[in-house]
């Protein structure tokens, strides 16, 4: 299960490919993984001979590259939250963002842009400016840049107005506002952060950040709210004619937010969250880990078995039965192809 769930999931997001490392000299000749594997090769090539033949992702999340070289506290556990958000990214360094053959999103998630220059931040408003557009800005933003002189400089260059506070309590975490009443918040429950927990002195505290930011515009919607304090710390504001979604909060994101952002865009879910799903390129894989197991690739497609290359007649979902831990994954290709 965790062979075709690390390799699947490279192949469908159009990754450079992947290895397999025997690192006792034993466990590949095992029946299973030997099975696991065929199916892996198999997968690649059938994703090989139709590439290009699928739609791109519309979402597209951003993390600054250089955030871990300037920046002790650093979260790096965004591709963690996108595998059970049961929608489907395309991943890029910060610094992409100018290149002029980059593809257009419908959501733009920036991640801890610690390092965002003036060029960035630009081309990120430029392209989220448009009808039905989404930037989301998770976490302290400019701190280390060379043209801001930290998350409210770069902020108010978006029209939010925020405020930076030096000294952060440790540990504090920002909750949903109980007097929003908003799609960003559906199914969102309590702490809204993915930044892990750690114990010291026999106490669980959550990872802290250095400084925090609370937003502070009156034309502002109040999504969340540090828990605290009680501050605004999560909102959301038009952008031109897309909008603009602020979390203050360093690793302030779920699955379930990231989903939300996404139907925000206009972008539909292959999945409910829970599972980790990967669908793209012509593969589609599911690793069972709470719930019924369903995708829904949103139009007629046949299923494809990428070792014998049978096809199922057209279908919308793919049901596979699978006990909780388990993976399978399957090629697919469009009814109209």
């Amino acid at each position: 299960s965790q062979l075709l769930r690390d390799g699947s999931s490279v192949i469908a997001c159009g990754g450079a490919g992947f290895y397999l490392y025997d690192m006792y000299g034993s466990w590949y000749h095992d029946e299973k993984a030997e099975k696991a594997i065929r199916r892996l090769f198999a997968l690649n090539r059938f994703a090989t001979e139709h590439a290009g033949g699928y739609p791109l992702p519309r979402i597209g999340i951003f993390a600054d590259e250089k955030a871990r070289l300037l920046r002790e506290s650093t979260y790096d556990n965004v591709s963690l939250i996108w595998r059970t958000s049961g929608v489907m990214p395309a991943l890029h360094y910060l610094t992409d963002i100018e290149n002029p053959k980059l593809p257009d999103y419908d959501l733009y998630v920036v991640w801890q842009p610690v390092t965002i220059s003036a060029a960035q931040l630009e081309a990120f408003r430029r392209r989220a400016s448009r009808t039905g557009k989404v930037l989301a800005i998770i976490g302290e933003a400019g701190v280390a840049s060379l043209d801001f002189e930290g998350t409210a400089d770069v902020m108010k260059r978006l029209g939010l107005q925020v405020v930076h506070h030096a000294n952060a309590p440790q540990g504090d975490v920002v909750v949903p506002d109980s007097a929003a009443d908003s799609p960003l918040l559906a199914g969102v429950r309590g702490v809204i952060e993915s930044g892990g927990m750690y114990i010291v002195n026999e106490r669980l505290l959550r990872r802290g950040q250095y400084g925090y930011a609370t937003v502070c515009d009156p034309s502002a919607t109040v999504l969340g709210r540090w828990q605290e304090n009680g501050k605004p710390a999560f909102a959301s504001k038009p952008l031109g004619a897309g909008t603009l979604v602020f979390m203050a909060r360093d690793a302030g994101l779920t699955p379930q937010l990231l989903q939300n952002l996404a139907k925000a865009a206009g972008v539909r879910p292959y999945a409910e969250v829970g599972n980790v799903v990967v669908v793209g390129n012509g593969v589609a894989s599911v690793h069972r880990l709470a719930g019924e197991a369903v995708v829904d690739f949103g139009r007629p497609v046949r299923l494809v078995h990428p070792e014998t290359g049978s096809r199922s007649k057209p279908t919308r979902f793919w049901r596979p039965s699978l006990n909780a831990g388990k993976c399978m994954a399957v090629g697919y290709v469009l009814e109209n192809e």
